[in-house]
């Protein structure tokens, strides 16, 4: 099992579509330009946020340093605090408690703006029609930089997140499931692959992946109120998550008694048709995307995160039962690859591919609805997959042979002169229906032999090219050496008689004026 892409927009409702992700401060051309249906590149509301940025940077007395979330609220807010901070949290709660401290999800008809904000937007001159964008894009630009993709500095405002921020408050629909997934990959890498996994300071949005634990484990406690939104809201707020002894949270993962399989799938009546053709609808579009084999992009400033993508590694989480795909080839034949649950780990081809017109997927869903299931029978049917007995074969016939061949090594050390000529004459004598034993080994081990010797010339003629390779462009290099000395040479020689020309010039001139 795994976070995937269609998780992030089931549960938190993030698009795969639309503009990609690109954090970074725009320069001056990009921020002013204007492309050839004489639309702006970037939103005016952009270089409001990056003057009030510069603004607060240069009130402080180290100019050098970041801007803090602290201070940018304070900046751009003047309202009164309308939620408070939630109580210290209280540990081992057998049920939820009645305050979540959550909104409803209700947003009010905004009131006029007060003398403090219009001051604020005064002192940035910022134009009338462009106050509330403004102000949205500062909301936006802490957003992420707080909830969406945490950074290194988690208290401090990045101003690469103007450029997205500045977008998405102008109406513009921006693609946050693919870096978010990024960062939450690369950050459990980090974890896993530390020495120290308990030590490690790596931040990445973590809450994504306790939202994905809820659906899947039930590991949160669900609102006791109705909110509109996406399935993430339904499990937040203060006192969500179940307490868990360290030994009831190993057992409740890994056996796997209360899992949810089809919490987050995608329900159809029947057998449906994928057909990747530009032309369908964006949630299908979108499960698409969820379900194809590739890389997780993100870029952070002058950072670059790429993460694989593999969801046929999970596939049951998607739903198939079975899965067949028809790839033509160009001599018009048709390749049936079926793909299912007793593929070997090894096969790369992803559960749903299509990748042109001529190409389809049909897919055999499961009709029944979000309902958990037991996998405990599933851990039988796993010890009769049929790779993993071809795996353990072959895995036991490599240890047999690796033993066979030391005992052979030993048998032959451990013969003298006297019992060679006996085994030599009795190999000799025997039948091809009763062939000596040892005759037998001699002869597999003087095979392997071989094949080691056989070996071991080819790397040693493979070294031998390289430096025939090598010795032949240095002797290459000294010849053209040699040439440049060669002309240098001559080069000398000119000179030399140039000289000599000169000075009977000189010897010549010095006579007639001696003589004058």
């Amino acid at each position: 099992m795994s976070i995937s892409l269609w998780d992030l927009h089931e549960l938190v409702g993030l698009p795969m579509m639309c503009c990609l992700y690109d954090e970074v401060v725009p320069s001056t051309q990009e921020l002013t330009g204007v492309g050839e249906k004489r639309e702006r590149f970037i939103p005016r509301s952009c270089k409001y946020l990056l003057y009030a940025y510069h603004l607060l940077q240069s009130a402080d007395d180290n100019r050098c340093s970041h801007v803090s979330i602290d201070k940018w609220v304070k900046f751009w807010s003047k309202k009164t605090t309308k939620y408070h901070p939630p109580p210290p949290r209280k540990a081992k709660k057998t049920v939820r408690p009645k305050s979540t401290h959550n909104s409803l999800g209700d947003i009010a008809i905004h009131e006029r703006w007060s003398t403090a904000e219009e001051a604020l937007f005064a002192k940035l001159c910022i134009e009338r029609s462009l106050k509330e964008e403004v102000y949205l894009a500062a909301y936006l630009a802490c957003w992420l930089c707080l909830f969406v993709l945490p950074g290194k500095d988690v208290n401090s405002i990045r101003p690469s997140t103007f450029k997205m921020a500045s977008l998405m408050a102008n109406g513009r629909r921006v693609n946050l499931a693919i870096p978010i997934l990024a960062s939450i990959y690369e950050g459990l890498n980090t974890v896993a692959t530390s020495p120290k996994p308990s030590g490690t300071s790596h931040s990445f949005p973590i809450h994504f992946v306790y939202a994905w634990l809820a659906c899947y484990f039930k590991t949160h406690y669900s609102v006791w109120q109705e909110l509109r939104g996406p399935k993430m809201t339904r499990l937040s707020g203060e006192g969500g998550a179940k307490y868990y002894e360290p030994r009831e949270a190993r057992k409740r993962i890994h056996k796997a008694e209360f899992v949810s399989w089809a919490c987050n799938m995608l329900v159809k009546a029947e057998p449906f048709k994928f057909v990747d053709d530009g032309r369908a609808e964006e949630l299908d579009h979108s499960y698409f995307i969820a379900i194809r084999l590739s890389y997780l992009t993100l870029r952070r400033g002058g950072r670059f995160i790429v993460e694989p993508y593999s969801p046929h590694r999970f596939g049951r989480q998607f739903g198939p039962k079975s899965i067949k795909i028809t790839l033509k080839r160009k001599k018009d034949e048709d390749k049936q690859v079926d793909g299912g649950e007793n593929d070997p780990p090894h096969a790369l081809i992803p559960p749903i591919v299509i990748e042109c017109d001529s190409q389809a997927a049909v897919v055999e869903v499961s009709k029944e609805k979000c309902s958990s299931h037991d996998v405990a029978g599933s851990d039988r049917s796993n010890k009769n997959r049929h790779w993993k007995r071809q795996r353990k074969e072959a895995m036991s016939l490599k240890a047999t042979e690796t033993n066979e061949c030391i005992a052979l090594e030993d048998e032959v050390q451990s013969i003298d002169v006297g019992e060679e000529s006996e085994t030599s004459h009795s190999s000799t004598m025997t039948s091809p229906l009763g062939m000596d034993l040892k005759g037998n080994n001699l002869h597999l081990l003087l095979r392997c032999q071989y094949l080691k010797s056989s070996e071991q010339l080819k790397e040693v003629k493979a070294r031998l090219q390289d430096v025939q390779a090598k010795a032949s462009e240095e002797a290459s290099k000294i010849q053209s050496v040699m040439d440049e000395l060669e002309h240098v040479e001559e080069d000398i020689a000119v000179l030399k008689g140039r000289r000599t020309n000169l000075c009977a010039t000189l010897k010549e001139k010095k006579q007639l004026n001696h003589d004058t």
